[in-house]
């Protein structure tokens, strides 16, 4: 059984916590492979009320603290701790946070040096906003010198995942959408490659160790299930459903569904050693006998060798 280790991070108000409620509940709800631990009641409850509180035209409540959510999927464990937003923030300055104990800086520092994913949600409505901006490269430069101090350590590899929220506010937008109006992730991509850019430099210098994907998502994705309200702004209706998160949960789904590198690489030499020793193998027994005999001895010999590489790949 696998480990998956992922930790949200984003500003207050970014929507972080309403998108994991609402794709968790859909994925809890309609995908079989995902089961839910009842480690956290209150969080377990909210899910249960998520439909509910959409409906009424309100958001799930903020993140107060942290929640850690802890799944089995097929087999594997799959932890997401979700961070209040003002920790991300606190990274401006982590070690003059004074609003926060020394117990939970450390556990904020331990959960993304073991974190396989980083989940960094940024508000879409805000993404072309100078000061969010400014506020967003403030807390990646207090973020980059964490992560150099863990990859010195020899902590495990990181998957960054970008999560821009609220994209239904984007349609039509540029430079984030196509020649259809719809929102590109790779324009995405772009855009933040160039306010983040020394961040970005940063992922790029350690692409061995560290790697990023850009997602858009929305927790109103459908057009004739949203409104505008004075007292929350865009809403949902009350025909909303959990429906609605279908095509909305790459992000959480990524967090376990990498291709497995070492295992793939190993796959690939084995099977070139394996037609080699085929080849030879071809060349030294009669044709007739080569059919089975040398079909059995490569193609055990590959296997043996290509899931010892990409064993030994995946353990570096």
């Amino acid at each position: 059984m696998k480990t998956y280790r992922a930790v949200s991070l984003g500003l207050p108000e970014s929507g972080k916590t309403a998108y994991l409620s609402c794709a968790i509940s859909y994925l809890v709800r309609n995908d079989e492979n995902w089961q839910i631990k009842d480690g956290n009641k209150d969080f377990l409850a909210m899910m249960n009320d998520t439909e509910r509180i959409m409906q009424s035209g309100a958001w799930p409540d903020k993140t107060r603290s942290n929640n850690k959510l802890e799944f089995k999927v097929e087999g594997n464990a799959v932890t997401i701790t979700d961070w209040m937003g003002e920790m991300f923030e606190a990274l401006t300055d982590f070690k003059a946070y004074r609003d926060c104990s020394e117990k939970m800086k450390k556990q904020f520092r331990d959960s993304i040096q073991n974190a396989t994913c980083l989940l960094i949600f940024i508000d879409g409505t805000t993404i072309r906003d100078h000061d969010t901006t400014k506020r967003i490269q403030r807390c990646l430069s207090g973020l980059q010198p964490m992560l150099e101090g863990f990859h010195r350590a020899g902590s495990e590899s990181k998957e960054i995942a970008f999560v821009v929220t609220k994209c239904d506010e984007l349609t039509g937008i540029a430079p984030y959408c196509d020649a259809t109006g719809e929102v590109s992730d790779d324009l995405l991509s772009q855009s933040l490659q160039k306010n983040f850019w020394v961040f970005f430099r940063y992922i790029k210098d350690v692409n061995n160790w560290l790697s990023y994907k850009v997602y858009s998502v929305s927790c109103l994705p459908v057009k004739d299930h949203r409104s505008t309200t004075l007292d929350h702004g865009l809403v949902a209706t009350n025909n909303w459903t959990l429906e609605d998160m279908k095509g909305q949960v790459t992000p959480i789904i990524d967090i376990y569904s990498k291709i497995d590198i070492g295992a793939f690489i190993g796959g690939v030499v084995g099977a070139f050693i394996c037609a080699w020793i085929g080849a030879l193998i071809c060349a030294w027994i009669d044709a007739l006998i080569c059919g089975w005999i040398g079909a059995l001895i490569c193609g055990w010999v590959g296997a043996f060798i290509g899931s010892f590489i990409g064993t030994w790949i995946e353990d570096m």
